[in-house]
């Protein structure tokens, strides 16, 4: 059983220094091509839906889920127990500014009415039949993306991105204007989908970073294949550099003699590739 620890107040204050912060983060909206193909039928750009879109969502939630649970009574003497069976998924609200443009409210207009198009029946105007689309061509995916101030700039601040799969917008709030004032217009979309994940992501690569992990994928790469002409294709720095120069060293000099590029130049492997061909440093 845990114990009461005792703690310094430097080490308090450096965990709460270090807590997240609820105004950083970023929506995405991944349309599928008929959700797009039918908003920019109505005028919309395109850029529009793949950029701004997101960038005008002012409030947003992380999602929630709770587990649907059966009850059992009678296994153990006095004992009620209860077991989850179903996962459910929260609906998730985002509140969006109004561009001067109204193409977030144009947008989500076009969305809903192509979710549940109407069309003149051929009795008069007045009347309308109601079909449905099929899910898959108005379901979509979006994410939201919460990370910290300092995401962009260390490369040890973590990030959370939560993936909605097969969203689609369940209802577009009533948008109330009034002359008592002027406030900003915003737009308040409610989203089903059928279930989210999530993701740790890095923001912050920093390129010692990658060349660090580019090593060592190649050092492990090296180590199953054994090197030499088997890389071909592999994108490793040997076959970049043998790119570089014309080809000249591919399949690598015996020894460290030099090899001759189609360009009649002499050209020597690099010391640091050498060890690829059974010689030089990096030899076994």
């Amino acid at each position: 059983m845990p114990i009461p620890q005792y703690y310094q107040i430097d080490d308090i204050r450096s965990r709460f220094q270090t807590v997240s912060t609820n105004n950083t983060y970023q929506a995405f909206f991944e349309l599928n091509k008929s959700v797009t193909d039918a908003a920019v039928s109505r005028g919309l750009d395109a850029r529009f839906l793949t950029e701004d879109l997101g960038l005008y969502v002012s409030d947003a939630v992380l999602p929630g889920s709770s587990f649907a649970d059966v009850e059992i009574s009678g296994d153990r003497q006095g004992v009620t127990e209860r077991f989850p069976h179903t996962r459910i998924f929260d609906d998730v609200t985002f509140t969006f500014y109004v561009d001067r443009d109204y193409n977030v409210m144009k947008f989500f207009e076009t969305w809903t009415e192509f979710i549940n198009p109407l069309k003149e029946a051929a009795t008069g105007a007045n009347a309308n039949v109601m079909r449905m689309r099929y899910p898959t061509f108005y379901k979509c995916r979006m994410s939201i993306y919460k990370f910290n101030k300092d995401s962009f700039t260390d490369p040890r601040a973590g990030a959370i991105a939560y993936t909605f799969i097969n969203a689609w917008p369940y209802s577009i709030a009533s948008t109330p204007v009034s002359y008592n004032g002027s406030t900003l217009l915003q737009l308040n979309v409610t989203f089903r989908y059928d279930r989210y994940v999530t993701h740790n992501i890095t923001i912050a690569e920093q390129p010692e970073t990658i060349l660090k992990q580019q090593q060592l994928w190649e050092e492990n790469l090296l180590d199953s294949t054994g090197g030499g002409t088997s890389l071909t294709g592999a994108g490793t720095s040997q076959e970049l550099y043998e790119i570089n120069n014309q080809g000249g060293t591919y399949g690598g000099p015996q020894q460290g003699v030099p090899g001759i590029n189609p360009m009649g130049e002499e050209v020597v492997t690099p010391p640091a590739f050498q060890g690829n061909f059974g010689f030089g440093p990096g030899a076994a």
